[in-house]
C-alpha cells in the first residue's frame, strides 16, 4: 500500500441536536418501557475533529466527557495518539441530546481513525448511551422524525421502529432558557424511581395519539393532525412529570409563559423537549420568522431561533494526507492534509447511516 493511503489522518463529525417529544409508556406495563417520539434538527450541532498526533490532547468544551469516551475505547481498541478538538458543543442538560451526540461523534471519529467503523447503535451500547431512549442514536444514524421501540430486558439501546422524513414546509421554533437546566444523571434516575406508576389506559391513549395523529400527520404533512396529537401527548406527560419541574407541566417558568402564548395563538404543535428547559413549536415555514420575532420581543430572557428538521444522519468527513505526506504528528503535515481536503482532494464525506450499512455484521 502506498504511503499516505494506509488510513485517514483526521476525521471530522458534525452531529445533530434532537428533540425528545415524549415517552409513550414510561412505566412499561405489558411490554417494553418508555418508547419515544423524537426529531432530528439541522441546528444547533456538535462538531468534533479528531486527528493523528504525537500525544493525546483534548481541546475545547466538554473535555471531561471527551476524555471518558477516549479512555473507554482505548481500553479495548488499539488507538493511535490523537488530538481531539471540540469545535462546537450542544448545551448540556437542555433537552437537545448533548451527551449522546458528543459520545457518538468522538467515538465514531476514533474508530474511523483506527480503521474499525461500526454501527452507531453498537457504539452507543459500548459507551453506555441510549440506556433509556434510542432517539439520540437514531438521530445520529439517520435523522428524520423517529419512533423508538423502548427499553428491553437486555439493556441495549432501543431499536428504531419508524423513521419518516420531516416535512420540508415545516419549521421548528426553539425556545432556549440559558438560566436553567433539565434533570439528568442521578436526579433523573431518582425522578423515574419516585414518580407514580404510569396508568396503562393513559399509555394506551398516548400510543393511539402517536399512531393515529402524530405519525400520519408527519407522513401527510398535516400540521393540524400532527399538532392535535402532539399537544395532548406533551400535556399529559408534563402533568405526570410536574412534581420534578419548576413550572408544573414545564421545567422553565419563562418557557411555560411562551408556550401558553403559542397555544393562545392556536399553535398546538408545541411543548418541551425531554426534561427541558428547551421548548419548541412546529409551524409552517412562511410563518416561522414572524412567530420567532414575536416571542423574542415578548420573552427577552429566551434564545429564540428557527431551525429545520434534519432528514439525514451525522456528517462524517474522512481526511487523508496526500501521497508522500508524513502522518507522524499533528503539526504542519496534518494542516496541509486538511487544506487539501477542503479543496476536494483526499476527503471522503458521508453520513452515519452509510457507516451502518457498510460495517461488517451491520443489520
Amino acid at each position: 500500500m502506498r504511503e499516505g493511503r494506509a488510513g485517514p489522518t483526521a476525521v471530522r463529525v458534525v452531529a445533530p441536536a434532537r428533540l425528545h417529544l415524549g415517552f409513550l409508556d414510561p412505566t412499561g406495563g405489558p411490554g417494553r418501557r418508555f418508547l419515544g417520539l423524537g426529531l432530528s434538527l439541522e441546528a444547533p450541532v456538535t462538531a468534533v475533529r479528531v486527528e493523528v498526533a504525537d500525544r493525546d490532547r483534548i481541546e475545547g468544551p466538554e473535555a471531561a466527557r471527551v476524555g471518558a469516551v477516549l479512555a473507554r475505547l482505548r481500553a479495548d481498541r488499539a488507538l493511535p495518539p490523537v488530538r481531539i478538538r471540540v469545535e462546537a458543543a450542544l448545551p448540556a442538560h437542555a433537552g437537545l441530546g448533548s451527551g449522546t451526540q458528543l459520545a457518538l461523534a468522538v467515538g465514531t471519529a476514533l474508530l474511523r481513525l483506527a480503521g474499525r467503523p461500526g454501527p452507531p447503535r453498537r457504539l452507543a451500547a459500548r459507551l453506555g448511551r441510549g440506556r433509556r431512549s434510542g432517539l439520540g442514536v437514531a438521530a445520529f444514524a439517520r435523522g428524520g422524525f423517529l419512533l423508538d421501540g423502548g427499553k428491553g430486558a437486555d439493556g441495549a439501546p432501543p431499536p428504531l421502529l419508524a423513521r419518516l422524513p420531516f416535512p420540508a414546509g415545516w419549521r421548528v421554533v426553539l425556545l432556549r432558557d440559558p438560566a436553567r437546566e433539565g434533570l439528568s444523571g442521578a436526579e433523573e434516575e431518582r425522578a423515574f424511581r419516585t414518580l407514580p406508576p404510569f396508568p396503562e389506559p393513559l399509555a394506551a391513549r398516548l400510543a393511539h395519539l402517536a399512531l393515529a395523529c402524530v405519525l400520519p400527520g408527519v407522513a401527510d404533512a398535516d400540521l393540524r393532525l400532527f399538532g392535535r396529537g402532539l399537544a395532548e401527548i406533551q400535556d399529559r406527560l408534563g402533568d405526570w412529570y410536574a412534581p420534578f419541574q419548576a413550572a408544573g407541566r414545564w421545567s422553565s417558568p419563562v418557557v411555560a409563559r411562551a408556550l401558553a402564548e403559542l397555544r393562545a395563538r392556536g399553535i398546538a404543535a408545541s411543548g418541551q423537549s425531554s426534561w427541558g428547559p428547551t421548548g419548541f413549536a412546529v409551524v409552517p415555514a412562511p410563518e416561522a420568522e414572524a412567530v420567532a420575532a414575536d416571542l423574542a420581543r415578548a420573552f427577552p430572557e429566551l434564545r429564540v431561533e428557527v431551525v429545520r428538521g434534519r432528514n439525514r444522519g451525522a456528517r462524517i468527513e474522512t481526511i487523508r494526507a496526500p501521497a508522500g505526506t508524513c502522518r507522524g504528528g499533528a503539526g504542519g503535515d496534518i494542516r496541509r492534509a486538511s487544506t487539501g481536503a477542503r479543496d476536494g482532494a483526499g476527503t471522503a464525506v458521508g453520513t452515519a447511516a452509510e457507516t451502518q450499512r457498510a460495517a461488517p455484521g451491520a443489520r
